[in-house]
């Protein structure tokens, strides 16, 4: 519960008269002055003194409810609060603070008799209806709880929680005006609120203002830079920004944003990138070793000149030991640098000047799946270089850290068994991250492998070759998952998505049972796991390799109550359970028949629940279509050494303005990730007629797009000025027609059984 400052109201206590009285009002006062300072347990102490003596002193009876409200202790303090209520029904304060504990406690329908009571003894105070609201509002109540917030600041127009409550609403609503007026008002009253910053900025990206949303972001991290949720959402902001301009500061808030749990790493690249790309070293660097730029033959001074330089960027080499480089130009600077470190070390350089930079090269690399050009010249050095190393291992003599972070950003040092026990050696802290990565880690993946339970058989040739392609590719690798700070209850995550439709007659389980069907190594599971409160999770997936991957990095990350198996979504029609939500995004458009895999999946899903599929776009996947047309023409192979060949040419001054513009995708920069876009052994593309066609056969209703690009869903609803449209799969294909590019990544919708009336 959210401490507010305690005070002593006169009508709460027990009246007596003498110099006994005094003392129990001093010793309380002394009690208030406790809680007030956060020295929570002696004011407990000095609350329960005053009670041994005097069981009827109701405000100390409130007041050590308060305080075990805000231990944590929710059902000690109802009962206090409750008997100080039964002593004394007619204090307002009281009946207020007990709503708020069954509030706490989520006992919503129990708290509002206690605020309607409180509003009864004190029609003029604002408080109780302030918390009357944001009951309202946690039951998905909007309108309600809009009146109550109302009441509250037509009492006390200065009530900032109450204005930044109502913003609250508001934004739920999608009507980022209003919500843009009360958190203006707020901050003009208190300019120092970090929630109310926050809140201003997600009102600010809805209205399709990313540039402002981010400078009020980075105002609520200035402020609470603990907040787990406002780091999250000022990454997400930063999707659709390219910087112009930086300062110290703003590099410095990315390098920290990097650092937090919550954020997805490969979402924010490129907009980091273009703020390094603003960075006076980082550019030196960039035209040092791009384009036509002279690759010195010094190679050891010149390598460890640039490795000391970029080292002392932080936010570049911690985003490049967290995610694949997504830009071409960056690409080909880390591909020289690579290769005048390997030509340094294999001339008998060690020197250690830049070894962060160099590790998070290894490290880049490795989480590419080693996707760079490499030459013939390099390929015969890595060979020497491997043997040197063995020769090191074989005679017991201490490996230098630069040679095999060399190796590292070449081979993974996995394969090679001879290094098995690196992890016993003595290593630089960079090395030893290295280490990790690339021999602790895909070693206990391998371990994992044959724990993993198999719910079904795979029979289906075409799931027989999609299984092989991601047992050699696992897809995608990925460091950090995007995983939500806060969960809330399914009603309110569908509310936050569709304000415009009525879930009022669903009865919403408060532990949904999600079926994952496709969860690949497991990031979009843990994505979904920590969206939806109580949340149980059965992720499947036909790949071993990823799957191993998946729970390697639930149990890195302390995530419990997903259980990942084996299984083929065509043969899950007889494991005999159902799920309240059924979530395949990327999945059933690599089916030899995806009608046949989504109809068993609709059978699969309770009669009230509701399903998210994520499709590919004919339209918008119009340039994959195109480059997948180039290399059968050019007859490239889905294997390692020809993926690379293929996007060198791709990459190329020579190349099809039309085929380069995937390079625009971000799959296009790791191995698996290209393999998946360009050349997946199975994929169909749809219009929205065709999925409107199909959800008629299946018996399905569609809900709604759930989309990032607020600027697309903006500009969908200025052009119909109909909430009924985001319902329309006619309305949505006909903006489509004239915005090909709306559904770049895929369609991704929900959509449920139709009902009977």
């Amino acid at each position: 519960m959210a401490r507010k400052r305690y005070q002593a109201h006169k009508r709460g206590c027990v009246q007596a008269d003498g110099e006994a009285a005094r003392a129990v009002a001093d010793v309380f006062e002394k009690a208030v002055r406790c809680y007030n300072s956060g020295e929570f347990e002696e004011s407990r102490k000095l609350c329960r003194g005053i009670i041994a003596h005097n069981h009827y002193h109701t405000d100390s009876l409130h007041l050590l409810g308060i305080v075990e409200a805000q231990m944590g202790n929710l059902e000690e303090a109802l009962s206090l609060i409750s008997k100080a209520v039964r002593i004394k029904n007619n204090v307002p304060f009281y009946h207020n603070s007990l709503g708020n504990v069954f509030k706490a406690l989520g006992r919503y329908n129990e708290a509002i008799p206690c605020y309607r009571r409180a509003i009864f003894l004190a029609p003029n105070h604002a408080e109780p209806y302030n918390n009357l609201g944001c009951v309202f509002s946690e039951q998905g109540k909007e309108n309600k709880a809009i009146e109550c917030y109302r009441k509250a600041l037509a009492l006390r127009p200065d009530y900032v929680e109450a204005l930044l409550n109502l913003g609250r609403v508001f934004n739920e609503k999608k009507n980022c005006d209003e919500a843009i007026k009360c958190f203006r008002r707020a901050l003009e009253l208190r300019p120092d609120y970090a929630a109310v910053h926050f809140n201003m900025g997600i009102a600010l990206k809805m209205s399709g203002d990313p540039g402002a949303a981010l400078s009020s972001f980075r105002a609520a991290v200035s402020l609470d830079p603990g907040n787990a949720e406002h780091w999250a959402h000022m990454a997400r902001t930063l999707e659709s920004i390219k910087f112009n301009a930086v300062d110290d500061s703003l590099i410095d808030d990315l390098d920290v944003m990097l650092q937090q749990k919550h954020v997805h790493s490969g979402v924010v690249c490129r907009p980091i990138l273009s703020a390094l790309k603003c960075h006076p070293v980082f550019v030196r660097k960039l035209r040092q070793f791009t384009g036509d730029a002279r690759e010195t033959t010094a190679e050891h001074q010149e390598y460890a000149r640039a490795a000391e330089d970029l080292s002392a960027i932080p936010l570049f080499v911690r985003l490049i030991s967290l995610t694949a480089v997504v830009e071409p130009d960056v690409e080909e600077m880390l591909t020289r640098l690579r290769r005048l470190l390997l030509q340094a070390v294999c001339k008998g350089g060690t020197e250690n000047k830049g070894l962060n930079f160099s590790a998070a090269l290894a490290q880049q690399c490795f989480i590419n799946e080693y996707v760079f050009e490499e030459t013939p010249e390099e390929t015969a050095a890595v060979d020497f270089l491997v043997q040197k190393l063995k020769n090191f291992v074989d005679n017991g003599q201490e490996i230098p850290s630069e040679w095999l972070i060399a190796l590292a950003a070449y081979r993974p040092l996995h394969s090679f068994p001879w290094l098995d026990d690196l992890h016993d050696a003595a290593l630089s802290e960079e090395t030893k991250a290295v280490v990790v990565q690339q021999v602790i880690e895909p070693r206990e993946e391998k371990s994992l492998r044959i724990t993993i339970p198999r719910l079904t058989e795979i029979q289906d040739e075409t799931s027989k070759i999609v299984r092989a392609q991601y047992e050699e590719n696992p897809y995608p690798r990925w460091i950090r998952p995007r995983t939500e700070p806060v969960s809330l209850p399914v009603k309110r995550v569908m509310q936050s998505i569709f304000p415009h439709k009525d879930f009022s007659k669903i009865v919403f389980p408060e532990r949904p049972e999600i079926l994952i069907a496709g969860s690949g190594t497991g990031e979009h599971a843990l994505t979904v796991f920590s969206r939806f409160s109580g949340a149980r999770v059965l992720a499947i997936d036909l790949s071993l390799g990823s799957i191993a991957y998946a729970i390697r990095k639930a149990r890195e990350l302390g995530i419990r109550g997903i259980d990942f198996a084996q299984a083929d979504i065509l043969e899950m029609g007889g494991i005999g359970r159902r799920f309240d939500i059924i979530d395949s995004s990327g999945v059933l458009h690599h089916l030899r028949d995806p009608m046949k895999g989504w109809r068993i999946l609709v059978e699969l899903l309770q009669p009230w629940g509701f399903m998210k599929i994520a499709l590919y776009s004919e339209l918008a996947r119009q340039p994959v279509v195109k480059a997948r047309a180039f290399i059968e023409k050019k007859g490239y192979l889905p294997t390692a050494k020809d993926i690379r060949r293929c996007r060198q040419e791709i990459l190329s001054e020579k190349a099809d303005p039309v085929v380069k513009e995937i390079t625009g995708f971000r799959d296009f920069y790791s191995l698996s990730e290209c393999r998946d876009l360009l050349f997946h052994v199975q994929e169909h593309r749809f219009s929205l007629l065709q999925i409107e066609a199909a959800m008629d056969e299946l018996g399905l209703e569609f809900i709604g797009f759930e989309l990032d690009n607020q600027m697309a869903m903006n500009k969908f609803i200025e052009l119909y000025c109909d909430t009924g449209a985001l319902s329309s799969l006619r309305a949505w294909h006909a903006f489509e027609q004239q915005n090909p590019a709306t559904f770049r990544g895929m369609y991704q919708f929900w959509c449920r059984k139709k009902q009977q009336d």
